[in-house]
């Protein structure tokens, strides 16, 4: 325990990572402002949330301030947001999930034969059933910032969360490699590689790698949510699920509502997403300390994880129209980066189903895990250069 201190301390007290850390937040603070924070858009966002209030946000909810006098700008905005529910309001009346299915295979020329379209056929049926208990429910009834206009969902998680990966990732890759890369730097590593005692403190520069990683993202995470949500008027709102009409956005040139594998609120979506986030930065850590066993240099392990991420945000655009698509998705995290705008509901075709984010997850970590050990033993059993 007391070298896993002195591990975390050698991070936290070094200006280096604070540096990436400050700058990464300056990012994420400007990009924050020209979605939310600005004044022209803070008072639009002020007015419509006012209105959606006006017009109740559950469905059991009666029109809020019915009949009494309002302003000008207030009628205006109430009137609007009524014109955009009257609009897209309807969207469950008539979904077909098979429908929509068959248009996206048609957008993106995918046309599997066999297995492979029945497991997409037999997912989309379930998804059917989720329409019909989302419009059972009312799940879709419930009021939000009209989503094609203000586009509240991609802006969190198709755009700054997105952001937070790849920043998260960063983070994480130099809080690990420091450590892991701090004797070799001051050339003190042939000393303590000499011995087994030595070789074994590798595993308390890890953990204290991942762990003061772990600190710097959820502090990057808090941050930048801290301010969206101060930027974004969102108190009441938080218990909207997120596959209500009024949340929908365009997607790939269609237009249909967000049909999650189960009821989630805007809550829900936000901790699961935070679950999923921790878990990508954990398989980032694994990763880097299992590339870094093999180079045993962290610059050319830094340079070659970066270019892993590109050739597998490639690869994951290749298709083989079979279930090996399926196979391939899961074992790729690039995959959960590219859909971070569109988990735990219908989104890609191949991961149309309950659960895919976790699965994919697990079965990277696994993998991750298999790759740490032949490292680790690699790493003990190599000659003292």
């Amino acid at each position: 325990m007391k070298l896993l201190k002195i591990e975390c301390k050698k991070i936290i007290t070094h200006p280096f990572l604070w540096i990436v850390w400050v700058t990464f937040v300056l990012f994420q603070l400007f990009q924050i402002y020209g979605y939310v924070g600005n004044s022209v858009m803070q008072q639009n966002l002020q007015n419509m949330y006012t209105a959606v209030l006006d017009a109740g946000v559950a469905p059991e909810e009666a029109a809020r301030n019915a009949g009494t006098e309002v302003t000008a700008t207030e009628k205006e905005y109430r009137e609007a947001y009524e014109d955009y529910r009257s609009t897209y309001g309807g969207m469950y009346d008539n979904l077909d999930m098979m429908k929509i299915l068959e248009k996206k295979q048609e957008m993106y020329n995918y046309h599997p034969k066999g297995e492979m379209q029945q497991f997409l056929e037999d997912n989309y049926r379930k998804l059917q059933f989720r329409v019909e208990a989302i419009r059972s429910t009312e799940e879709n009834s419930y009021g939000f910032y009209p989503g094609n206009q203000y586009k509240i969902h991609s802006i969190l998680y198709g755009h700054i969360w997105k952001s937070l990966i790849l920043e998260g990732a960063v983070l994480m890759m130099l809080s690990v490699l420091f450590l892991m890369d701090y004797e070799r730097i001051n050339k003190t590593r042939d000393i303590v590689i000499a011995t087994v005692a030595g070789k074994e403190c590798m595993r308390y520069k890890i953990l204290a790698g991942v762990l003061c990683g772990l600190f710097y993202v959820l502090c990057l995470l808090i941050v930048t949510m801290g301010c969206v949500f101060y930027f974004l008027p969102f108190q009441k709102l938080w218990k909207v699920p997120v596959a209500s009409c009024m949340v929908a956005e365009a997607r790939d040139q269609m237009m249909y509502p967000f049909i999650t594998f189960f009821r989630t609120t805007e809550q829900q979506y936000l901790f699961f997403s935070m679950i999923a986030l921790i878990g990508i930065m954990l398989l980032v850590a694994g990763f880097t300390a299992a590339l870094q066993y093999l180079l045993q240099n962290s610059y050319f392990t830094f340079i070659g994880m970066c270019i892993l991420f590109m050739g597998l945000y490639i690869f994951a655009y290749e298709k083989t129209e079979t279930l090996l698509d399926v196979i391939k998705a899961l074992m790729n995290p690039a995959v959960l980066y590219i859909t971070s705008g569109g988990w735990f509901m219908e989104n890609s075709l191949e991961l149309s189903f309950a659960g895919n984010e976790f699965i994919s997850l697990a079965v990277c970590g696994g993998v991750v895990f298999l790759l740490l050990v032949l490292g680790r033993r690699r790493y003990l059993y190599q000659d003292i250069i």
